[in-house]
C-alpha cells in the first residue's frame, strides 16, 4: 500500500509474477483488506494517506488475528534515526527509496520462508509429555497455542469436543482460528485435535498391555472402529487380529505387538 500510485504499480508489477498482490489507496482501506484477506505479507509506505505507516504497523501487530503477518515499511528517508524508529516499532523489514526491486524481492522471499519454517512445529507429530505443551513461540502466537492446547487437554476424553467449542474458548471465529492455526502450525484445527489424540494414543499403547477400546473411549472416540481407522491412517496398524475356533476377535496389544511402534513416526 503506497501513497505514490506509480511506486505502488511498480511494486505490484514486479512482485506480481511470483505472488498475488493486492493494493490499497489508503491506510483505512488497507486495514480492511488485511482483516478480510489475512495476507502472507504487508508492504506499506510510512507516509500513507489517512494515517502513517507506523500507526498501521501498530494496529496490525496489536490485533490477535493479524499480528503474525510480516510488515515491510518503505520510506523516503534513509537515516539512522528513521531506521531505529522502524525497528523499535516492530517492523519486520525496511527499505528506503530509491530501492532495488531485487532487494525487495529478496526481503519478501526471506520473510515468507521464515514464516513457513515456523509452521508445523505443533502439527501433532512432535514428541510430547502427558499433555501437549505450547511451542516456543513469542507473544500472541504463544498465548493462542497455550489456549488451544489447554482446551484439548482439558477435554480430551469428551466426545463433544470440536472446533466450534475450541473457537469459542479462544475467542476467535471458526474461520479466523482456521487461518491462524494454518499459519502457526500448518494444520487445520480439526486435524490438530485429531493429531494430539493420536499422539496420546501412541504414548498409552507404548506402555504395555492395554485395551484398545478403553484407549479409544478415554480419548473421546465414540467407536473403537473409528479410532482404529484413524490410527492406521496415522501410520500404525494397532490392531492385531487372530482367529480362534473359526471366530475372529481383537486382542489386547502387548509389548511384542508394539515392537515396531518405537520406530514409527509416533
Amino acid at each position: 500500500m503506497e501513497r505514490d500510485e506509480e511506486l505502488s504499480a511498480y511494486v505490484k508489477r514486479n512482485l506480481g509474477n511470483a505472488y498475488k498482490v493486492v493494493t490499497a489507496a489508503n491506510a483505512e482501506d488497507a486495514l480492511k483488506e488485511i482483516g478480510e484477506r489475512l495476507p502472507d505479507l504487508i508492504i506499506a509506505d510510512i507516509d500513507l494517506d489517512g494515517t502513517d505507516g507506523f500507526t498501521l504497523l501498530r494496529r496490525v501487530k496489536a490485533n490477535m488475528t493479524t499480528h503474525h503477518i510480516p510488515v515491510v515499511l518503505l520510506s523516503s528517508v534513509n537515516g539512522a534515526d528513521e531506521r531505529t524508529k522502524v525497528w523499535r516499532q516492530g517492523a519486520d523489514g525496511y527499505l528506503a527509496n530509491p530501492f532495488s526491486i531485487a532487494e525487495l524481492e529478496g526481503m519478501v522471499f526471506g520473510l515468507l520462508e521464515t514464516r513457513t519454517k515456523l509452521k508445523g512445529k505443533f502439527s501433532g507429530k512432535q514428541q510430547s509429555a502427558d499433555a501437549i505443551s505450547a511451542p516456543k513461540l513469542k507473544g500472541i502466537d504463544d498465548e493462542l497455542m497455550n489456549k488451544v492446547n489447554k482446551y484439548i487437554n482439558d477435554n480430551i476424553s469428551e466426545t463433544t469436543m470440536n472446533v466450534d467449542g475450541l473457537s469459542e474458548y479462544v475467542g476467535l471465529s471458526r474461520s479466523q482460528l482456521h487461518r491462524r492455526m494454518k499459519d502457526i502450525v500448518g494444520t487445520a484445527p480439526s486435524d490438530y485435535i485429531r493429531n494430539v489424540k493420536l499422539r496420546k494414543a501412541c504414548e498409552i499403547l507404548a506402555k504395555g498391555d492395554v485395551d484398545i477400546a478403553q484407549v479409544a473411549y478415554s480419548l473421546g472416540f465414540n467407536a473403537q472402529s473409528h479410532f482404529s481407522t484413524l490410527f492406521k491412517l496415522h501410520g500404525h496398524d494397532a490392531l492385531r487380529v487372530s482367529h480362534f475356533g473359526g471366530q475372529e476377535r481383537k486382542r489386547h496389544i502387548g509389548r511384542n505387538g508394539l515392537k515396531n511402534l518405537h520406530k514409527s513416526k509416533c
